[in-house]
């Protein structure tokens, strides 16, 4: 649990974690966490199974990471964004499930993330399976991601009014090597394969 402080955790491994409230592994709350290269797998919680942020506009991103196999009660399998505005770059998001509500990822109450070269597939939940955005002052932005089933597939009150900027994405099967040890590495057929930011 982050509150008020700057942190790197670089490379880490969370596995098999639970709370009772927000974020399985890891939550944040007025925090700027250098979250990189890390594994999130297996972990459990009411909101965001793996990540919780809440209340933090950070400076440094979330970048390079794997959310698999998290789960939640009520809201984001993998991650939550509660009047939080982190930066996502190059992370998979696949095979989290929800009980309610977000498979893979969840926004609440003016929350205003901005996912980029990130895949978001795989993931299950009653409603809104890869995405869920709560209210109608969250707008989570993706750049050149893969969505699966995109903005027509969000749910919530803001996923069903979506306007926030969506461009570049992809909407298709990734490409997954599911051979081990890195089963979510990308084949060289993906077709998520260079279709990332150009810069």
């Amino acid at each position: 649990c982050i509150r008020y402080s700057t942190i790197d955790l670089l490379g880490c491994r969370f596995t098999d974690n639970n709370s009772t409230g927000i974020g399985g592994a890891v939550s944040c709350e007025y925090a700027d966490v250098l979250l990189e290269s890390g594994i999130f797998q297996n972990n459990y919680s009411g909101l965001g199974g793996a990540l919780g942020y809440l209340r933090s506009t950070p400076v440094r991103p979330v970048t390079g990471n794997l959310f698999t196999g998290n789960s939640s009660l009520f809201f984001g399998g993998a991650i939550s964004c509660n009047r939080a505005n982190p930066v996502f770059i190059n992370n998979t998001i696949a095979d989290n499930s929800s009980v309610s509500y977000g498979g893979g990822f969840y926004c609440n109450d003016s929350a205003v993330p901005v996912l980029i070269n990130t895949i978001i597939y795989g993931n299950h939940a009653p409603s809104g399976e890869q995405v869920y955005i709560w209210d109608i002052y969250s707008a989570p932005e993706f750049h050149y991601c893969n969505v699966e089933g995109g903005p027509a597939a969000f749910g919530g009150t803001g996923g069903t009014g979506f306007n926030s900027l969506y461009l570049n994405n992809l909407d298709t099967i990734p490409g997954f090597s599911g051979v081990q040890p890195h089963p979510y590495s990308l084949t060289d057929g993906s077709p998520c394969m260079n279709a990332g930011n150009p810069d």
